[in-house]
C-alpha cells in the first residue's frame, strides 16, 4: 500500500482489533495491521505505519514484558513519532517517551463515552456467566453489586430487569444518591458486610480490595462471588478459594464475549476524538 493515503496503523491486539480494521474500513478509511491477529499483518512495522495519520495500540497498550506485537516501547515510540497515537492504557514510560518526540498520545479507554458504552457488554457478560454457573437463571436471586460507576449502574438495571432483588452498595455520597434515584436499595461500600451473609450473588467492580478475610468469611458457601474489577481485584482470589467460595475472576469481559462491539466502542470513542481534534480527512 505504499504511496495510498493510510489514515490508520493498528499494531498488535486480540479479536477486538481484528474487527476493529473491518469497522474503519467499513466506515471508508484506509488501515493497515501490523500483529493483528486474522489481519495481512505489513512486511515491516515501519511500512505499516509509513504515511499513516494515526497509529492504534491495544487496550492495554502494551502486555507484561512492555512489547506490542513483539515490540518495545523504545521501538514503537520511534514508529509513532510524528504520528497522532490512540492506546488504551498506554503506560507513563511509553508516554514520556513519545513527549520527547513531540507525539500526542491519547487513551481512549479514559474517554467517558468509550467506559459508559464498554459497560454494557461488561454486564452482559457478567450475566451470562452467573446463568452458566448457576444452570439457572437470575429471576428471584439476592443480588449485591459492590460499586455503583458506570458497570454497577448498567448491572443493577440490567439484573432488575430479569427480576433479580438488587443492593448496591457505593463510596460517594453522589453514587448513593444516583442509587436512590434510580429506586436501588443502597449502603456504603464500607458497610457491604451488612448484606454479604444473605446474598445468592455478590459482583464487585471496584478495582481496589473491598473485601477483606473476615468479609469472606460472611458469604455463604452456596453464593457465587464475581470480580469484574482489573487487579488488584476487591478481594483476594486464593482466600477465596481457602475458604471454598465459587469465586470467579473475570475482567476484560468486552474483549471476550463480545469482540464486534468492543471494536466498534473502541472505534466509535477513537473517531469522536478525531472528530473533535478536527486532524483527518474524510
Amino acid at each position: 500500500m505504499t504511496g495510498e493515503r493510510k489514515d490508520f496503523a493498528i499494531f498488535g491486539g486480540d479479536g477486538r482489533f481484528l474487527h476493529l480494521c473491518r469497522y474503519l474500513r467499513a466506515k471508508g478509511y484506509a488501515v493497515t495491521a501490523y500483529g493483528v491477529p486474522g489481519e495481512i499483518t505489513a512486511f515491516s512495522p515501519e511500512l505499516a505505519a509509513k504515511d499513516a495519520e494515526n497509529i492504534i495500540l491495544p487496550l492495554p497498550a502494551f502486555s507484561a514484558d512492555n512489547t506490542v506485537a513483539g515490540l518495545g516501547i523504545d521501538r514503537m515510540a520511534d514508529i509513532c513519532a510524528g504520528k497522532t497515537v490512540f492506546a488504551g492504557r498506554p503506560g507513563s514510560d511509553f508516554c514520556a517517551l513519545c513527549n520527547e518526540r513531540h507525539t500526542v498520545v491519547t487513551d481512549y479507554s479514559e474517554r467517558e463515552d468509550f467506559a459508559v458504552f464498554n459497560a454494557v457488554p461488561t454486564a452482559e457478560g457478567a450475566i451470562e456467566i452467573l446463568m452458566r454457573e448457576t444452570g439457572g437463571t437470575v429471576f428471584g436471586a439476592k443480588v449485591l453489586i459492590l460499586g455503583f460507576g458506570r458497570i454497577g449502574k448498567v448491572l443493577a438495571d440490567r439484573m432488575r430487569s430479569l427480576g433479580a432483588c438488587v443492593t448496591v452498595t457505593a463510596r460517594s455520597a453522589k453514587d448513593l444518591a444516583y442509587a436512590e434515584v434510580f429506586g436501588f436499595p443502597a449502603l456504603l461500600t464500607k458497610r457491604s458486610n451488612d448484606a454479604l451473609f444473605s446474598a445468592d450473588i455478590v459482583v464487585n467492580t471496584i478495582p481496589t480490595r473491598i473485601l477483606t478475610i473476615e468479609d469472606l468469611i460472611t458469604i455463604p458457601k452456596n453464593c457465587i462471588l464475581l470480580d469484574l474489577a482489573s487487579a488488584p481485584h476487591g478481594f483476594d482470589p486464593s482466600a477465596a478459594e481457602m475458604l471454598g467460595l465459587h469465586a470467579i475472576i473475570a475482567p476484560g469481559l468486552p474483549g471476550k464475549i463480545a469482540p464486534v462491539s468492543a471494536a466498534e466502542i473502541i472505534g466509535r470513542s477513537i473517531l469522536a476524538s478525531i472528530s473533535e481534534r478536527g486532524v483527518i480527512h474524510g
